[in-house]
């Protein structure tokens, strides 16, 4: 009779336990469930104020305007996280493996090495400190200047250089939308 007894009040004990145990979990999961809303209502929901107000708006770069009108090919040389331009963005018509950038390895070591032997475009900020192609680059230097052309530039200082004896630019028609794609972006309308 003691078996039985121990087994019975066993499982009687762990059924309550349970469902104690069910109870407190669903009260937690209530709290955060309550805790997500309000900060939602208060902070607001991140993927739209993304659309809204971050990098899918951020303004359209001249630089990214002359790529759009001129690029056909060859690899880019940039420091993405500095630039803060949508080259790299289809709009533009650039495919991410001509972009040569902080993680391409070797290929960005060797850029910023020898850009003539590698890239045919730098997009760099010599007024920006934190850019490392800005480091690693003299846009001054006779020899630069001797195998790039600064095609395009921004008050910001953002410049991008375009490498001497290739064959000319084309003239390519924006793609729609680009100029006004992003017009509404951070207006209430």
């Amino acid at each position: 009779m003691l078996a039985p007894a121990a087994i019975l009040s066993a499982t009687l004990i762990s059924q309550w336990s349970m469902r104690k145990v069910q109870s407190i979990l669903q009260a937690e999961l209530g709290v955060i469930v309550i805790i997500q809303s309000l900060l939602t209502i208060n902070s607001g929901i991140v993927s739209l104020q993304s659309g809204q107000y971050g990098l899918d708006c951020a303004p359209l770069h001249l630089t990214d305007v002359y790529l759009a009108e001129h690029y056909d090919r060859g690899r880019i040389l940039s420091d993405t996280f500095t630039s803060g331009t949508n080259a790299l963005g289809l709009e533009v018509n650039v495919d991410f493996k001509n972009v040569v950038y902080e993680g391409s390895g070797n290929l960005w070591t060797q850029a910023l090495a020898n850009p003539a032997a590698v890239v045919d475009w730098i997009e760099v900020n010599p007024t920006n400190s934190y850019d490392i192609v800005t480091k690693h680059i003299n846009v001054e230097s006779p020899l630069f200047l001797s195998q790039f052309t600064l095609v395009a530039q921004e008050d910001s200082g953002l410049s991008l250089y375009h490498r001497n004896g290739l064959p000319p630019s084309p003239s390519n028609t924006l793609p729609p939308g680009l100029l006004t794609e992003h017009r509404f972006c951070g207006t209430n309308t």
